[in-house]
């Protein structure tokens, strides 16, 4: 489970109370809830709450992530060439993913951000670092954006800007139960949205005005797969973005005084 791309919204006693948790792993793998919750000096409700914000459905599953957890620990450090090949894998499944695009899904996004009065970057965790990456990238380029990570802090700019304005969503899992408040908050507001994400199931009931998705191997360097795969869509859709607005710049009449 994909804990990074929660981790920054928790609050610091949230954090305190994971790191404990990882930090002591083989203490917490077999024991009941209740337990659990005396060991941290909280409650049963605290600990249920934390489990569901950082992507998980249920206690059972977060005690299996602990128990991988433990394991990973123990294999064998990677040597340089073991290391390099995780690497060339997973940068060959990004290549993968960048042939099977559709260049006419890319183009009609790129035209839509350009016509988009604002755009809003959101993403959390890992993803904010795609987000902020494609704010600044839009923002260079002289198009109205903004970047967060934090929806009800900023309430107000939402619930004013125009409803032809642009979500852009950055999720790898769009899973948890953080990432489902912000969608139902953008959506109440009867704004469109664009998801990027590695989740090809998501549930019928989740609207969006168009997805794009990345395939993930589940492999262990989760970190790396959601920067690395967010980043190359942002660069391909940039170049569309810049390709276009060039263009129109050069068709534009020149007016002779």
């Amino acid at each position: 489970m994909f804990i990074d791309e929660y981790y920054l919204n928790l609050t610091n006693l949230e954090k305190e109370i994971l790191n404990i948790i990882f930090k002591n792993a083989e203490v917490f793998i077999d024991i009941k809830i209740q337990d659990f919750a005396k060991k941290l000096y909280t409650t049963s409700a605290t600990i249920t709450k934390l489990i569901q914000k950082i992507g998980f459905t249920s206690y059972k599953e977060f005690q299996k992530h602990l128990k991988e957890e433990i394991t990973n620990r123990n294999i064998e450090h990677k040597n340089f060439d073991a290391s390099k090949m995780e690497i060339i894998a997973q940068l060959e499944e990004i290549l993968e993913n960048a042939k099977k695009f559709i260049k006419n899904e890319f183009e009609d996004i790129s035209e839509i951000i350009i016509k988009s009065p604002k755009i809003i970057t959101i993403g959390f965790g890992n993803s904010l670092i795609a987000a902020n990456e494609m704010f600044q990238s839009l923002s260079r380029l002289g198009l109205d954006s903004y970047c967060t990570n934090d929806i009800f802090g900023n309430l107000t700019l939402f619930e004013n800007i125009s409803k032809e304005s642009l979500i852009i969503f950055y999720s790898h899992q769009f899973k948890s139960r953080t990432v489902f408040r912000a969608y139902e908050l953008i959506k109440s507001l009867n704004l469109k949205i664009i998801l990027i994400s590695s989740n090809n199931y998501i549930s019928d009931s989740f609207k969006f005005y168009k997805v794009i998705i990345y395939k993930d191997k589940n492999n262990k360097n989760k970190s790396f797969s959601t920067k690395i795969n967010q980043i190359t869509i942002n660069f391909i859709l940039k170049d569309l973005i810049k390709q276009k607005l060039n263009k129109n710049i050069k068709d534009k009449p020149s007016i002779l005084i």
